[in-house]
């Protein structure tokens, strides 16, 4: 069997079935693709913090783990340890600002959820309150695990967040308005207010948004993790995604791009693409590899037959 130098998998919609946990076959195959072939490069690009991605790169002795879609690059140093090389921050200014919109709105909405996230390992996530956010980002993302609580800081004021040095280690701010008038309201008050910065702002659904410096998406730090390793050519690199997040990954040039049959509608679209047979339910990873292992060469996209 042909393998590529590097494996690059998307978790959720991807990686990840809809219990929120790896297919046991995919992760039997990716252990025995580590074992029998060490050379290759393992990463995980996801829109997940290092919080709640850690514990899947952990159970794949993953390389490297990309996390906040393309917000920050850890790297494997032993078993289960992970050390931050390369954090991409918001403006401080920016940051401060947001801050200041959404202490005020959160007054008048309490539907209104939203967290600041760091690449530090220690205070990777920033909650402005107690207000069951920790759960619902559990209950969301890791229904199955418990986060831990040493990787969090609760804070009330912006001023503890310059005490600590971390004002300008924000990578990405996470919001969430709910569903009512008055999160519609504030949702648009806040689309208005964004566009005083230059920022990238993603939004997966109705009334719930993420911020990213700008220009900062997976393809970009992808690019910048292949410029920093150099040995390693786009097409020898495969990258597996389902979702608007990855979209930026899925069209750059030269690698060889797939996706799960349940992928959105412009993942498929795109230029490029290998549609797999199989869903994010199902073992897809060895359908992958073998057609790989046919058409290395010919970077022929389409879907499997």
């Amino acid at each position: 069997m042909i393998i590529p130098k590097m494996l690059v998998l998307d978790l959720d919609g991807t990686l990840l079935d809809d219990q929120k946990k790896i297919n046991p076959k995919n992760l039997k195959l990716l252990r025995h693709l580590k074992e029998k072939y060490p050379q290759l490069l393992l990463s995980i690009a996801t829109g997940r913090s290092y919080l709640i991605s850690k514990n899947f790169a952990q159970k794949l002795k993953a390389d490297f783990l990309i996390t906040d879609d393309g917000g920050a690059i850890y790297k494997r140093i032993n078993q289960n340890k992970y050390k931050l090389v390369q954090a991409f921050c918001l403006p401080e200014k920016a940051s401060y600002s947001i801050y200041q919109l959404l202490q005020k709105q959160a007054v008048l909405n309490s539907n209104l959820t939203w967290c600041m996230i760091t690449g530090l390992i220690q205070y990777n996530a920033l909650l402005s309150d107690k207000k069951g956010t920790l759960q619902k980002i559990n209950q969301a993302f890791c229904p199955t695990e418990k986060l831990e609580q040493t990787n969090l800081l609760i804070f009330n004021d912006f001023k503890t967040l310059k005490e600590l040095g971390l004002n300008t280690q924000i990578i990405k701010i996470i919001t969430y308005f709910g569903q009512t008038k008055l999160g519609r309201q504030q949702s648009d008050e806040f689309k208005q207010h964004l566009h005083n910065y230059q920022l990238d702002c993603l939004q997966p659904l109705e009334n719930l948004f993420t911020i990213h410096p700008l220009g900062v998406n997976k393809g970009s730090t992808l690019q910048y993790l292949l410029k920093d390793l150099k040995k390693i050519k786009p097409t020898e690199v495969i990258t597996v995604g389902n979702d608007y997040n990855d979209l930026n990954m899925l069209k750059l040039k030269g690698f060889h791009h797939y996706c799960p049959s349940n992928a959105a509608p412009e993942i498929k679209a795109l230029q490029g693409i290998t549609i797999l047979k199989q869903t994010n339910n199902q073992p897809w990873l060895k359908e992958l590899l073998i057609h790989y292992s046919r058409t290395k060469h010919t970077l022929t996209p389409g879907h499997i037959r």
